[in-house]
């Protein structure tokens, strides 16, 4: 919906009932991290192989699926499988 030049994008969760489908660089991340190996990007990065902007790629989709969360600050927190 657009007025006056502002954009407003809404977005639904997903419903129960319907598969997620997840890409093999985020199956890596979300091993790394359920497997508690790496909580910061740069460790998931050392630790499942692609680079740290492949790791920040492939967290974002999980955050918005809803399959790990940032617990503490952006600075000195880490990512946990929810």
């Amino acid at each position: 919906m657009e007025k006056d030049g502002i954009r407003i994008t809404f977005r639904r969760a997903p419903e129960k009932g319907i598969s997620l489908e997840v890409t093999v660089a985020e199956t890596k991340v979300l091993f790394v991290i359920s497997e508690g190996i790496a909580t910061t990007v740069e460790e998931i990065s050392s630790a499942s192989g692609p680079s740290p902007a492949s790791v920040r790629r492939a967290v974002n989709p999980l955050i918005e699926k809803r399959m790990i969360i940032r617990v503490g600050s952006d600075k000195t927190g880490s990512w946990v499988r929810k």
